[in-house]
């Protein structure tokens, strides 16, 4: 009786190429979901203090921290689950300053000195994503580092440590609703960092391939995966645009661009009156909210989606729409 031997070559390749699918699937995010839609949430990233980077050899130049706050956005925006807007934070900050000076002259002024009512903040984004430097550390051991102005290289062991604070706030009511910590840490055999030496300009690549770099990519990316955890938790929304006086169909104020889909199904609220806190003057809750209504995704667009109307009848601009889960 002749006895097939399995050809070890194929089950060599075989075997490969289960371990390369296996690595890919372990490099996937835990909360990713690559099967279903995935509806992305509006973000705006406040300018993190980057400089805050440095030690008592060197410190980064503007350009390299301006890097790294592009670095950090690229990652939210690659990530899938957000749409960044970054012009808006500007907006967002001054509404906020505004409020700030009007409830000081009401306190000043008293309860009749005619100057407005805290006024809401008008952005699309939802959330507000605040990152600040809570601590970094770099140590050199080994010897062998040569000092040239502000930069030290050559030395045989660096290690650097980064940990940052992200602040994830309510862009519509300045709500802190959480506050969460990303750290980072590289060690190499040498330090390439950002600089001046004698005039040469060290540069984002220099500091990449640095210890320190390392450690504020690792940190950036730990940033990030807490960011999605913390929202994830939190209902996708979106605004009611119009409803269409003849077809009745109700058009919200997100498309393709925010993941969402033909089929999907959306609760519809109206938002009751903002709360005021009466001491500081600032809003302290969007107010109370009546469900008024259920729509279905017909026709996506890429900022606009177009929904049959399942339950209800009259929908009015600015109607909440939520994600059924």
């Amino acid at each position: 009786m002749n006895i097939r031997r399995p050809n070890r070559p194929i089950i060599a390749v075989w075997l490969g190429a289960l371990l390369v699918s296996t690595a890919a699937l372990a490099a996937q995010p835990a909360s990713a979901d690559n099967a279903q839609p995935r509806l992305r949430y509006r973000i705006v990233v406040d300018q993190g203090k980057w400089e805050e980077i440095h030690t008592d050899r060197w410190s980064l130049p503007p350009d390299v921290s301006n890097g790294i706050q592009a670095q950090l956005i690229d990652k939210l925006q690659k990530s899938g689950y957000f749409i960044v807007l970054e012009r808006e934070g500007g907006a967002v900050r001054q509404g906020a300053d505004e409020n700030a000076i009007d409830a000081n002259r009401r306190a000043s002024l008293g309860p009749d000195s005619g100057v407005v009512a805290p006024r809401q903040v008008r952005t699309a984004a939802d959330y507000i994503i605040t990152p600040s430097v809570f601590g970094f550390k770099q140590t050199n051991s080994g010897g062998g580092g040569i000092g040239f102005g502000n930069l030290v290289i050559g030395a045989k062991k660096s290690q650097a440590t980064l940990t940052l604070n992200i602040r994830i706030s309510n862009a519509q009511t300045s709500e802190i609703l959480d506050t969460q910590t990303a750290s980072g840490k590289a060690e190499s055999g040498g330090i390439g960092v950002a600089g001046d030496i004698n005039g040469t300009r060290f540069g984002m690549a220099d500091f990449n391939k640095s210890p320190a770099g390392k450690a504020v990519n690792d940190a950036l990316d730990d940033a990030v995966s807490k960011i999605i955890g913390r929202l994830s938790k939190e209902p996708w929304r979106a605004s009611v645009a119009a409803q269409d006086p003849e077809t009745r169909r109700v058009i919200i104020n997100a498309g393709d661009l925010a993941g969402v889909s033909e089929g999907m199904t959306f609760d519809v609220f109206r938002a009751g009156h903002p709360v005021i806190d009466p001491d500081t003057g600032q809003i302290i809750s969007a107010g109370d909210r009546t469900r008024v209504g259920r729509i279905r995704v017909v026709r996506v667009e890429h900022n606009a989606s177009y929904c049959d109307v399942v339950e209800g009848g009259k929908f009015l601009p600015r109607d909440i729409v939520q994600a059924r889960w």
